[in-house]
């Protein structure tokens, strides 16, 4: 995905390219890549410019075994990858009288599925729409839990699915992800 560049900049050459690379980890390997150049432990997620020395050697011999040219530049010419987990997460309820779960709170579905943002938006409009509708406030977050939670769910096993298509495992298995900065 091309981003804006330094200060929002667009013109072709300023543009900053967002990417990702998913592997499987396991416990112990999610430690190991998640443990900063230091000696730190960071658990779920490493910062830009923390990576240990040996990880990004790895990240590199793997770029250069797998990746076609553009792609293996892109990789190179990345000045402080990041790393996070990438991590399932979702609700059997999202409401408690008149407190709301939405977005990420209520369902963290994986990356891949490119909804997050969708889904939050989505939330505050079907809320919108169903206190508009609804003439009980308590009919209408009822309502608009059971359609959000639905669509949660699917959008959740859409992820899970994608993940195993993609090689990535299920929900139990851990998978890690390295990106730019920026």
């Amino acid at each position: 995905m091309r981003e804006p560049g330094d200060f929002g900049t667009t013109t072709p050459g300023r543009r900053r390219m967002n990417w990702v690379w998913y592997v499987r980890a396991d416990a112990a390997g999610l430690d190991r890549i998640t443990t900063d150049r230091n000696g730190t432990a960071h658990g779920l997620s490493l910062p830009p410019g923390l990576m240990a020395p040996r990880v990004h050697g790895e990240l590199l011999d793997r770029t250069r075994r797998l990746l076609p040219e553009p792609m293996r530049e892109l990789v190179e010419h990345t000045r402080e990858p990041f790393t996070q987990a990438i991590l399932d997460g979702r609700v059997t309820r999202m409401r408690n009288d008149r407190m709301l779960l939405t977005g990420d709170a209520a369902f963290v579905v994986r990356p891949h599925t490119a909804a997050s943002a969708e889904k939050a938006a989505a939330d505050a409009i079907t809320l919108f729409t169903a206190l508009q509708q609804v003439p009980s406030l308590d009919d209408a977050l009822r309502a608009w839990e059971k359609n959000r939670l639905a669509e949660g769910m699917a959008l959740y096993q859409h992820g899970v699915g994608l993940g195993h298509r993609l090689g990535l495992g299920g929900p139990a298995t851990p998978a890690a992800a390295a990106g730019p900065t920026g």
